[in-house]
């Protein structure tokens, strides 16, 4: 029973991603680590070969500010917060 409810949760989650625009759904699938390894214009790649990806690689990427980048996931995180109460997540 667990699973299944996952199962619907994430099925949930997915159409309420799917929503977003398609610069909104890169960014937050590659902030939060959904798309490996991130685009990468957005990344970064350390000196010990480990690739990053935060407001400013994105910001660097997309030619905005960090703070941008920031706002943007701010009201990216506040849509599906929206769409999945209206779904009853």
């Amino acid at each position: 029973e667990a699973a299944w409810e996952r199962g619907i949760k994430n099925r949930k989650l997915l159409n309420a991603i799917k929503k977003l625009s398609p610069q909104d759904r890169d960014i937050i699938l590659n902030l939060m680590g959904y798309i490996d390894p991130p685009k990468k214009e957005w990344s970064k790649t350390l000196k010990d070969g480990k690739v990053t990806i935060n407001a400013t690689t994105i910001a660097r990427g997309l030619g905005i500010s960090p703070d941008r980048v920031r706002t943007k996931v701010a009201n990216i995180f506040k849509k599906l917060r929206t769409e999945l109460a209206e779904n009853n997540f």
